[in-house]
């Protein structure tokens, strides 16, 4: 199976190929993906033709890893079609800057990966995400992780949604995946 990523990030000069191409080849097959240009390449002409042959977005180098950080969230909310970094789907809000859940206004403790699990269903409401599909947006991709792994973390999640009065939140689709409903 071929990895869905939010962004891609494409250098157009790396030694082995050429960056255009790599991006002519993406937008051909249709990916829906976001892609971020960076290059060394500071011209205006280079820029306007990064962005003309299907690049959402162009950072020159060097750049402050900040700067990187901030337009791939800009890049993934854009394609979430979320303008804001806050999320809210009934009495749960999202603020995905700053990785932090509320229930009627009540903190929930998460860890890191439970966070990613709630944060990154939240993002695709009304949608069955794939268990692999969940995997490979939570874990790292050098983790070697189990089925049994994300199902511990999602019953933890389940755990402490309840304890907060949101007992039926995250829903699962027997044999393909997990899910919210759209609010």
């Amino acid at each position: 199976m071929i990895n869905e990523y939010d962004v891609t990030i494409i250098d157009l000069l790396p030694p082995w190929i050429d960056g255009r191409e790599v991006l002519k080849k993406v937008r051909k097959n249709k990916h829906n993906n976001s892609i971020l240009i960076i290059s060394a390449k500071d011209q205006l002409e280079n820029r306007i033709n990064g962005l003309n042959l299907g690049a959402d977005d162009y950072l020159i180098k060097p750049f402050a890893f900040d700067e990187l950080h901030a337009r791939l969230k800009t890049l993934v909310r854009r394609k979430y079609d979320n303008k804001s970094p806050i999320i809210r789907l009934g009495e749960m809000t999202i603020d995905t800057a700053m990785r932090n859940i509320e229930v009627d206004n009540k903190a929930l403790t998460l860890t890191p990966k439970e966070y990613l699990i709630v944060e990154y269903l939240s993002m695709n409401p009304g949608r069955v995400i794939s268990y692999e599909g969940l995997i490979n947006q939570v874990y790292a991709s050098a983790e070697e992780v189990s089925l049994n792994a994300l199902e511990a973390h999602v019953s933890a999640i389940r755990k402490k949604l309840k304890r907060a009065g949101m007992e039926n939140f995250l829903k699962n689709k027997r044999g393909f995946g997990y899910f919210v409903e759209k609010q």
